[in-house]
């Protein structure tokens, strides 16, 4: 991905505006909320329209203010109708937010997804810097950069997590993400992939980007690019748990071990019995996975203290190493070169 623009965007590449045959003109189905007797703009996003005020458009966003500069011929209650190509419901949250609906979004604690995602959708396309920098904060709060930022990152049925877990959510991270032109969401990409690897088969990978394509949210090109990444980091995961996580089945003893002997027939066994049950080893990529109840339970009462925080040291260490490869396992950075309006 790119490095972050920092030219304004124009209206002409946020926007095309149709002027139509008077013939072709459907009717305009009034939004029930963010319809102002007194607003002086009419925004159109297909059948639903918005009629709004010009001020509060334009002190929001500059994107805006240019569209609304370059005139409309088509007027609807005396009112000049602006046709924006986007989402009617994205355009709702966006303008339910200039008009103070939810307050402000980011005092709100938790948003579900489908709101995070048309923030960050809006912000960037009409250049809200409020919008889309409340939606980067909480997707990197939820999919960290660093793993001591993921081992206190809450987790998926926390009330405190900023953005409500909803099914599929994961991949529909990873889609968004493919849309930016910028780099602002690269710092998630890790443990997006991560999270949707480990709780996905091949066969369910297949089918997120089969739904997804249907439901038309992105190109066939971005899906492909996504799902092989998922597909290939499966089986790299699995190998990232066995030589990572359990880097201590190595039977290694502590440097400070009081009964060596002892302490490696115990450490050779417990390698012995863990790699007897494939679940635990094999075909399992949660490679992330704190394995502290197992090696009490293995170890504890077979191996000297010495070794048993040696066993565990290195488990963490094995662990951090493990979320550190994370870039390499899923071939990023990840480049898609047609852009989101591909």
């Amino acid at each position: 991905m790119g490095t972050a623009s920092r030219k304004r965007t124009r209206a002409s590449e946020a926007n095309k505006i149709k002027e139509e045959p008077a013939q072709d003109v459907q009717p305009l189905r009034h939004h029930p909320r963010l319809w102002y007797d007194d607003g002086n703009v009419v925004l159109s996003c297909g059948s639903v329209a918005f009629k709004v005020h010009r001020s509060v458009l334009s002190r929001e966003s500059t994107v805006l203010d240019d569209i609304l500069a370059a005139g409309s011929e088509r007027l609807e209650e005396g009112c000049p109708v602006y046709v924006l190509l986007d989402d009617s419901d994205q355009v709702a949250q966006m303008l339910e937010c200039f008009y103070g609906f939810n307050l402000s979004y980011s005092d709100v604690k938790q948003l579900p997804f489908a709101l995070v995602r048309a923030l960050y959708r809006m912000g960037t396309k009409y250049d809200i810097q409020r919008l889309r920098e409340d939606a980067v904060t909480r997707l990197r709060i939820c999919y960290p950069e660093t793993f001591e930022k993921w081992m206190r990152s809450p987790d998926p049925d926390d009330d405190n997590r900023p953005i409500a877990w909803s099914d599929g959510q994961d991949y529909a991270v990873l889609q968004l993400a493919s849309e930016s032109t910028t780099d602002d969401l690269y710092s998630i990409l890790p443990v997006a992939f991560y999270e949707c690897c480990s709780k996905s088969s091949a066969e369910e990978v297949a089918k997120l980007a089969e739904r997804a394509n249907a439901e038309g949210v992105e190109i066939w090109e971005r899906h492909w690019e996504i799902s092989r990444r998922l597909l290939v980091g499966m089986g790299r995961l699995e190998k990232s748990r066995r030589e990572d996580t359990f880097c201590f089945l190595d039977g290694r003893n502590s440097p400070a071990c009081v009964d060596p002997g002892r302490c490696k027939t115990a450490l050779k066994d417990a390698a012995h019995s863990t790699r007897e049950s494939p679940t635990i080893l094999y075909d399992n990529r949660l490679s992330l996975d704190h394995m502290g109840e197992l090696i009490n339970k293995k170890m504890q009462k077979t191996i000297c203290s010495e070794c048993l925080s040696f066993v565990k040291k290195r488990h963490g260490e094995g662990r951090e190493r493990a979320f550190d490869r994370l870039t390499e396992i899923f071939d990023l950075p990840i480049s898609f070169e047609n852009g989101p309006d591909a």
